[in-house]
C-alpha cells in the first residue's frame, strides 16, 4: 500500500510536474527561424542560351550550410515581353531524388527576377552535399527565357553547367541563391524550468515532515 503523501509533498509533486510542462512549452514556444543565404557567384554577367523544352539545362552546386530550404534562380526574358509558355525547374539531391519542383507561366516573370523553388522536405543534412538544378521552357514566344550566369572566381570542377545543347562549362555557373532556414529552440527557457522541476522533485521526500522538538 502506497504511503500517503503529506500536504507539503503533494504541493512539491504538483509544482514539479507543472515545471516539466513549462519546460516543454518553453523549449518549443520560444523557437525562432533564422534565415541565411549564399549565391553561387558574386555577380551575374550574362544569360546562357534560351531554355528548351526537350533538352534541359542543368547546374550542379554544393550547399554550404545545413537546412537548405529553397533555391532562387535568376531568370531573364532578354528584356522582352514574353506572353506565352511555361518555365519548369526542379532540384535533385546527390542520390538523384527530386526534392523540389516548380512550373510557372513565363508571362508573369520579370526580367532579371528570381523564381524560387521550395524544397520538400527541408534538406537538414545539406552542408557539403551536391545538388543539381534542371530547367526547361516550353511554348515561349519572342526570344524565350534563359537563366543568368557568371564566372566562377576559383573553378575547381565541382560546379558543372550543362547547356541545352549538351555542352558543359566548369568556369561559369548559373546565378543561384541558396536559402537556409535554421530552427533554434528555446534551450535556456526549457532548461530553467527543467531545473526548477528537479528542485521541487528533490524536495518531495523532505516536505511535510514534522520538526522534532527537544
Amino acid at each position: 500500500m502506497l504511503k500517503r503523501l503529506a500536504w507539503g509533498q503533494m504541493v512539491c509533486a504538483v509544482l514539479s510536474v507543472l515545471m516539466l510542462v513549462c519546460a516543454y512549452l518553453g523549449y518549443h514556444a520560444d523557437r525562432q527561424n533564422v534565415f541565411s543565404e549564399n549565391t553561387t557567384v558574386p555577380v551575374h554577367k550574362a544569360g546562357i542560351d534560351p531554355l528548351m523544352a526537350d533538352s534541359p539545362a542543368s547546374q550542379t552546386f554544393t550547399a554550404k550550410e545545413r537546412d537548405f530550404s529553397s533555391l532562387d534562380v535568376m531568370i531573364s526574358n532578354y528584356n522582352k515581353k514574353v506572353r506565352t509558355g511555361t518555365l519548369t525547374m526542379w532540384v535533385v539531391n546527390d542520390r538523384g531524388v527530386e526534392v523540389g519542383r516548380i512550373t510557372v507561366e513565363v508571362s508573369g516573370v520579370k526580367n532579371n527576377a528570381f523564381v524560387s523553388i521550395p524544397l520538400q522536405p527541408v534538406q537538414v543534412d545539406s552542408e557539403g552535399k551536391s545538388f543539381t538544378l534542371y530547367a526547361t521552357a516550353e511554348g515561349v514566344d519572342q526570344k524565350g527565357v534563359t537563366i543568368r550566369s557568371g564566372p566562377i572566381a576559383e573553378p575547381d570542377g565541382s560546379m558543372v553547367l550543362t547547356r541545352a545543347d549538351g555542352s558543359t562549362d566548369t568556369e561559369n555557373t548559373l546565378y543561384l541563391r541558396l536559402n537556409y532556414t535554421h530552427t533554434i529552440y528555446g534551450i535556456m527557457a526549457g532548461m530553467t524550468f527543467l531545473l526548477l522541476a528537479m528542485c521541487f522533485a528533490a524536495c518531495i521526500p523532505f516536505a511535510g515532515k514534522e520538526r522534532n522538538h527537544g
